[in-house]
């Protein structure tokens, strides 16, 4: 790593070389799993309605879809941080 003196007098450590290509591919691919993720719930939510039984349970949907959401980003946060 390379040390470089900041303008407050730090010194910081910075990788040498970041890999671009990579970075890129995998910001490129959340992108594209999040917005398919969001086609298949947006199809999906017409029937899933119907089979509750009505529009009255719509909102309990999104409320389930996000708490079924929530603990995967956390723990993934949680991996990031630690590394």
């Amino acid at each position: 790593m390379e040390a470089v003196e900041c303008q407050d007098k730090l010194t910081v450590s910075l990788p040498k070389q970041t890999n671009r290509v990579v970075t890129t591919a995998a910001v490129l691919l959340s992108l594209f799993m999040a917005s398919m993720e969001t086609t298949v719930i947006a199809t999906a939510m017409p029937t899933v309605v119907a089979d509750l039984g009505g529009v009255e349970l719509f909102g309990w949907v999104g409320a389930i879809y996000l708490l079924g959401s929530t603990p995967p980003l956390r723990l993934g946060q949680t991996e990031v941080s630690r590394s």
